[in-house]
């Protein structure tokens, strides 16, 4: 939950507006990527550090698939409600 306040924070603090907030935190042992979605949505990827751009280029992928997946399974499920962990072996089963 902190990340997801810390980057409301930042597109707020931005000198440049329109401005996405945080993107990603990098440090020596993990890196931490943040995916705006257009519904609002936030969704955080927390990786082992990232060694090149092609690991970044990836887990940027993995972002917009995990959105992909997301945006599917909320559309087509009545019952989910927005804010609610998704608990379903189906849904886990698309993000691999």
């Amino acid at each position: 939950m902190m990340m997801a306040s810390v980057h409301a924070i930042a597109s707020k603090l931005s000198p440049l507006q329109p401005c996405s907030g945080i993107q990603s935190i990098d440090c020596a042992a993990f890196s931490l990527l943040c995916l705006q979605c257009p519904t609002g949505l936030k969704i955080i990827l927390q990786v082992s550090s990232l060694a090149n751009d092609a690991d970044r280029v990836k887990a940027e992928g993995l972002l917009r698939k995990a959105y992909a997946v997301y945006a599917d399974w909320a559309m087509k499920n009545p019952f989910q409600q927005l804010d609610m962990p998704i608990r379903s072996d189906l849904f886990d089963q698309q993000l691999l």
